[in-house]
């Protein structure tokens, strides 16, 4: 039996149509999604045929539970044993769902929230974010620091892979970086995102969250999760501390991964959720380890067939 871990994707590699072969293909994923549009009270199918329009309070929910489903597939279809799960920001939700650290509908509760919170405050704090190639991070900190001002700050938010990071913060600030990095002639992709996530930008979502949590009765996770925010993994008694401050940290997704791999060992990594940007990140950190992604339909029959081989 292989061990596997699971990549579970986040917010920004959404698509129109996400998730709606599953929903036609298979019955299993069709209640799952009935049951999760009752618990959200969201039309998560109109939200999948039009994710690229969809806000982040419509989006986060639906993209949890694209991804939970998709994981109950995966363990009813195949001969797996799951070591470990890492998600990489809002995918850090259906990896603790998996994980059953949190009820679904607990999991699906809470993320409702938080994405009511952070649309609230991207209104209120738009921000901008940009991916940095092939960055030297100590210079990198240097220059956020100095494009920065007591109003106007930029920080790195999250830290991907050993040949990108992103950064994020009020626009002017980052219009400032993006400047300095070009006069360095550092190559940087301008995110299409409407916050700045990750960042001290969303520190009122943090302090919400941490009400939002109280009330939860959470698990030891049955299998290893680590956390983006403290590159560990998550227990039933760090989990009400670490989440809220999620939403304002950096993520650690390349350490985290690296620490996962030595741990557990697995024989494959499982991208799930919309694209295949885990997979190119873990191709740099782990680029011997089979790597399948589970975004379509068809892609997911593709790894049956090989996988059950």
């Amino acid at each position: 039996m292989k061990k596997a871990v699971i990549l579970f994707s986040g917010q920004g590699a959404q698509f129109d149509g996400m998730g709606l072969d599953f929903y036609q293909a298979d019955p299993d994923f069709q209640a799952g999604i009935a049951q999760a549009t009752q618990l959200t009270g969201l039309p998560l199918l109109k939200i999948f045929q039009n994710c690229q329009q969809a806000s982040t309070l419509e989006l986060q929910p639906a993209l949890t539970a694209f991804a939970y489903n998709v994981y109950q597939l995966l363990v009813r279809d195949l001969k797996l044993e799951v070591v470990g799960a890492l998600g990489l920001s809002l995918g850090e939700y259906p990896a603790l769902i998996a994980s059953q650290a949190l009820s679904k509908q607990a999991g699906l509760e809470l993320v409702k929230k938080r994405a009511q919170y952070m649309e609230k405050e991207v209104s209120q704090k738009p921000g901008a974010m940009l991916a940095v190639l092939k960055p030297e991070l100590a210079e990198l900190e240097r220059l956020c620091i100095e494009c920065s001002t007591p109003k106007e700050g930029v920080w790195i938010a999250n830290y991907n892979a050993p040949k990108q990071v992103v950064v994020g913060g009020h626009k002017p600030a980052v219009d400032r970086l993006a400047q300095a990095l070009a006069a360095e002639n550092i190559k940087v992709i301008a995110l299409n995102v409407a916050g700045a996530f990750h960042t001290p930008l969303f520190s009122t979502s943090e302090q919400q969250l941490k009400q939002a949590v109280t009330q939860i009765k959470w698990q030891e996770p049955e299998f290893t999760v680590f956390s983006n925010t403290i590159k560990a993994p998550f227990t039933k008694d760090n989990l009400a501390l670490i989440l809220p401050r999620q939403v304002a940290s950096p993520t650690h997704f390349a350490t985290c991964l690296s620490q996962i791999i030595a741990k557990e060992k697995p024989d494959i990594l499982l991208e799930i959720g919309p694209g295949d940007t885990l997979s190119k990140f873990a191709r740099q950190i782990a680029k011997k380890l089979p790597r399948y992604r589970l975004d379509t339909w068809e892609h997911y029959q593709a790894t049956l067939a090989e996988l059950r081989n």
